[in-house]
């Protein structure tokens, strides 16, 4: 649904980033690789991936392309 989202980065944890984009915070679950490449950024473009259960809505944010593929690959087996 959503390719990517850009902007400023909220607050940022190991886990998780809070990007502020158009008012709006999205709270994005990170790798430990995406952390280490933004984590002193003041601004980012995360690739994402969204997942939808009955229970939840989870949104997954990567630094590049090729991990998001990677993830998209794993997590359809």
């Amino acid at each position: 649904m959503y390719s990517f989202i850009e902007g400023k980065i909220a607050s940022i944890n190991p886990a998780t980033a809070v990007v502020a984009c158009q008012g709006i915070g999205y709270n994005i679950h990170i790798s430990l690789h995406t952390y280490t490449k933004i984590k002193d950024a003041e601004s980012c473009r995360l690739y994402t991936h969204l997942i939808v259960r009955e229970d939840a809505m989870q949104l997954y944010g990567f630094a590049d392309l090729l991990e998001r593929n990677v993830f998209q690959q794993l997590i359809s087996v």
